[in-house]
């Protein structure tokens, strides 16, 4: 079988990146080598500048010559770019951020084809090999690994969503780019997200239910998943199904 190409990129602040790293290479890159060729590309901050929710959290800029040296080190062969984003985090929240460096990656590949897209937090760690043919179906097919079934309180599935984002070219896309202008009625709502395959959550109990579906931080993100379905992406939450689940390392 002929080698598929995946893109991996490294959004967000470098935080704990050289603890990560490691389990990151072997559960995702070397567990895949036989059916992927790995391209990397890496977007952070030289300032490593903190939204207001962490900035407790003692941070120093990034020394560029001794980042790019470890990069290289732990990845050598792989790299194929890094670039350097400063976004103004007053009014942003993490997921925000996040997703405004996927778009900065994005774009600067967007004349290149890769099978799979992934995107992820330096500063995470896999609780498990994971093989990439899983996330790819002729279904345009778009998936979450969340942040850990330690806290399953969360609205609508187990946990953070700003942590891992894997897809094809089609359902990045939408993923990134795409905001509905009109969010679905209700009725829509629950008839469409009850379709998803694996997906449980009080937020769907609580649509049914009558509570406030507006009202809710995550509006934005169901526009873009009911339109994901609209043109035939596949939803997908069976990471957690499977207990594979990322860590953040302080």
């Amino acid at each position: 079988m002929e080698k598929k190409k995946c893109l991996l990129s490294f959004v967000g602040l470098s935080r704990s990146y050289l603890e990560c790293f490691e389990n990151i290479k072997q559960n995702i890159i070397l567990n895949n080598l036989e059916n992927f060729d790995f391209h990397i590309n890496v977007n952070t901050d030289l300032e490593n500048t903190q939204t207001k929710k962490w900035s407790d959290i003692n941070v120093s800029p990034i020394e560029r010559e001794i980042f790019e040296e470890n990069l290289k080190k732990i990845y050598d062969g792989f790299i194929k770019n890094i670039s350097y984003l400063h976004i103004d985090v007053s009014d942003k929240s993490g997921t925000q951020i996040f997703r405004e460096r996927c778009k900065f990656i994005f774009n600067l590949e967007k004349d290149e084809f890769y099978d799979l897209y992934i995107f992820i937090r330096f500063d995470v760690i896999i609780s498990k090999p994971i093989d990439l043919l899983d996330f790819i179906s002729d279904n345009k097919k778009f998936s979450f690994i969340t942040g850990g079934y330690y806290n399953n309180n969360r609205l609508d599935h187990t946990y953070d969503w700003d942590y891992c984002w894997i897809g094809d070219k089609v359902s990045i896309d939408k993923w990134l780019n795409y905001y509905s202008p009109i969010l679905p009625n209700r009725q829509q709502v629950i008839d469409t997200f009850k379709s998803i395959n694996g997906f449980n959550g009080t937020y769907i109990n609580d649509v049914i239910s009558g509570k406030g579906l507006t009202d809710n931080w995550v509006n934005n993100y169901w526009r873009i998943f009911y339109n994901l379905l609209l043109i035939g992406c596949e939803v997908s939450f069976e990471c957690e199904k499977k207990d594979i689940f990322l860590k953040i390392v302080r």
